[in-house]
């Protein structure tokens, strides 16, 4: 599997609900907002593009807090959701893996700078 690159995308005080609320309720809106976004193009865990054939079957989200609250969601195809289904329908491990490097990297990013290197 080919390593990608995650995207951010700054949400909004109205957006915070699509972080906090159960996946249930809002999982549709956060589908909504990939496309919109042009992101959710290939599945999230085995890299596989999306099409009139292999259709996105189920969605993954990870929602870390703290002074920011970031929020990471992936489409999944129909084979790694029923994986994932299997190994107790949560995050895959690699996802998760990647989420946190990216959230190491953004925080990184924001954090006040305390001194030269």
């Amino acid at each position: 599997m080919k390593s990608k690159k995650l995207e951010y995308v700054r949400g909004t005080v109205s957006t915070l609900h699509l972080a906090l609320a159960p996946l249930k309720e809002v999982g549709e809106q956060i589908a909504v907002d990939m496309e919109v976004e042009h992101t959710g193009k290939q599945c999230g865990v085995c890299g596989r593009p999306f099409n009139i054939v292999r259709k996105w079957q189920g969605l993954a989200r990870l929602t870390y807090g703290g002074d920011i609250v970031v929020l990471f969601s992936w489409k999944l195809c129909r084979k790694c959701t029923r994986e994932a289904q299997k190994c107790g329908n949560g995050v895959p491990n690699s996802l998760r893996i990647e989420a946190e490097k990216a959230c190491k990297e953004l925080l990184l990013a924001v954090s006040d700078t305390k001194g030269t290197a």
